[in-house]
């Protein structure tokens, strides 16, 4: 069993029917479903956090769904595999200063910003490249990380939003796993997905409104070794 996570943030049913696709491509054997029951959560073999709307607002919902200690257990502590799309992977840093300041799940070292107005078109919305490190590159040109598994770098998926992550800088050392994939918008390049701690995954990009590679990455994330 999938979960989605519904806390009144966004399109879930998109996000479902995505995964469903996925699913039917694969002929995986498994059901996804929208919920905010936490024993549901707690069964599932993977849990998805997508989300459209304030920072704040969604820090509030899952706050008063008690589901921000069940969140940073499942996936720091169970390892449970997790996928944050859009504001769901901004809810995976410590802080927002989005329409003011809010802390995040602080899972992941890092601040939410919001594009300079005054240099670019804010917000940015279509079609953009992301792309993955060379360092994560194996001799097949394959990046190492399979969610990207039969992507071409520098692929193009679908983004709407104004504000993006800044990772801290001091975040990275050796005993921490981070794979990182960046975009390039109007001279500015932006973290637009990461892999924390190898069952971590979270994208801006929205891979259900991305066609068919964001259907293939879902589905090579449903592919992932899941405990």
């Amino acid at each position: 069993m999938i979960s989605i996570i519904d806390y009144g943030m966004g399109n879930l049913n998109s996000v479902q029917k995505a995964f469903e696709l996925a699913v039917f491509n694969q002929n995986i054997d498994e059901q996804i479903i929208i919920t905010n029951d936490k024993k549901i959560l707690g069964k599932s073999k993977a849990i998805i956090l997508p989300g459209v709307g304030a920072f704040g607002e969604a820090m509030k919902n899952l706050e008063k769904l008690d589901l921000i200690d069940f969140i940073k257990i499942s996936v720091c502590q169970e390892k449970k595999l997790f996928l944050g799309i859009c504001l769901g992977f901004q809810l995976l840093f410590e802080k927002s200063y989005e329409l003011g300041e809010f802390d995040g799940l602080g899972i992941i070292k890092g601040e939410v910003k919001k594009f300079d107005e005054l240099k670019m078109k804010v917000p940015h919305i279509g079609w953009n490249k992301v792309h993955f490190e060379n360092k994560y590159f194996e001799k097949s040109e394959k990046f190492e990380t399979s969610i990207f598994d039969g992507i071409e770098n520098d692929s193009y998926f679908y983004f709407v939003h104004s504000y993006f992550v800044e990772l801290d800088e001091n975040f990275e050392n050796k005993n921490i796993d981070i794979k990182k994939f960046t975009t390039e918008y109007e001279n500015k390049t932006f973290l637009s997905g990461i892999n924390y701690n190898k069952n971590i995954f979270g994208v801006q990009f929205h891979p259900e409104k991305s066609q068919n590679n964001g259907i293939k990455l879902l589905e090579n994330f449903l592919k992932l070794p899941i405990k």
